[in-house]
């Protein structure tokens, strides 16, 4: 039985390509290029935990990652789902010397650069362009993260997850005729730690939305067969 061979992506071609590096001389992506490292996880797997020391930066370029705290309670607070191109553990850049959240892969395969950021604050150092652009980018995904927490702090459990359906649309959403196909790793008590409801408001708000036939759900699937009524 033969087997498929899998390819390693292109890393020049990525670097002239994502706008993370654009402000970067052909000479600095060169040197970024021979020390960024390429790294394949598969399966479900812890990337870092808090305490562990802070020397890396990643960049994600398949598959998908959360990030989330435990309370002092004990309860679990999903920060932010990561899709390809985002930048996550960036928390080094200010100065943090360890982690204080949990990164985990949401997909078997995810595929990501690793930068040492050692060798980022080197980049910054010899270039300010690039510099504005990293915080520029960092700051964006900071600021969704906020407007999240902001926008569920003052609504109702069901409107918290109809924003969750929105948002997924928005940034993962495949068009089907009318429908709207999201594909996703999450379990309803993951999506309940997401959007601050639980995973009981969750099932609720879902088979009601399943029995109007808003949407359609099973494992790993949402499909939302009537936008327009999702409020």
């Amino acid at each position: 039985m033969s087997h498929a061979v899998k390819k390693t992506p292109d890393q020049s071609l990525f670097i002239r390509q994502s706008p993370i590096f654009q402000s970067l001389t052909f000479d600095q992506q060169e040197w970024l290029r021979e020390r960024m490292e390429f790294r394949r996880i598969e399966g479900k797997s812890l990337i870092y935990r808090p305490n562990d020391p802070i020397s890396e930066l990643y960049i994600l370029i398949k598959g998908k990652i959360k990030s989330e705290v435990i309370h002092q309670d004990g309860k679990v607070f999903l920060k932010r789902i990561g899709l390809p191109g985002d930048i996550f553990g960036e928390h080094g850049l200010y100065k943090l010397e360890e982690r204080n959240e949990f990164a985990w892969t949401l997909q078997d395969e995810v595929q990501l650069y690793v930068i040492q950021l050692k060798d980022l604050r080197r980049l910054m150092i010899e270039n300010f362009d690039f510099t504005l652009q990293l915080f520029k980018i960092i700051t964006e995904q900071i600021q969704q993260a906020e407007k999240r927490v902001v926008s569920f702090s003052v609504q109702h459990a069901r409107w918290r997850v109809i924003n969750f359906l929105q948002e997924m649309v928005k940034t993962q959403g495949q068009k089907i005729g009318f429908e709207w196909l999201i594909r996703h790793q999450m379990t309803q008590e993951e999506i309940g730690a997401y959007t601050g409801t639980g995973r009981q408001a969750v099932t609720e708000t879902f088979s009601k939305f399943k029995a109007e036939n808003i949407i359609h759900y099973s494992r790993g699937r949402i499909l939302i067969r009537d936008l327009a009524r999702l409020k």
